[in-house]
């Protein structure tokens, strides 16, 4: 079996597949019902897409907030009753 000729050094994997620790995509945080980035209201749901998402807590600027559905790659909450203008997620 022959070598590509020109194969990169080190190791490529990290390159493609995330490590262990959690992380939100670009624009990953968008509307539950609609799938689109932009404004929502207090108490709607809001759709977190990443990677290894799963059993992570999510929280709205700062409180503990309730997955309503969580995966690998997503996680949905509602957006706390609580929040005005602008709600960062972490």
């Amino acid at each position: 079996m022959l070598a590509p000729p020109n194969w990169p050094a080190g190791d490529l994997i990290p390159t493609y597949f995330p490590g262990a620790e959690p992380r939100i995509a670009n624009a990953g945080v968008v509307n539950a019902a609609t799938l689109r980035p932009g404004p929502v209201v207090a108490g709607s749901a809001v759709t977190v897409f990443g990677f290894n998402l799963a059993g992570q807590p999510v929280r709205g600027n700062g409180t503990l907030v309730e997955p309503l559905r969580s995966g690998s790659d997503q996680v949905t909450v509602q957006v706390p009753l609580s929040a005005k203008g602008v709600t960062r997620y972490e």
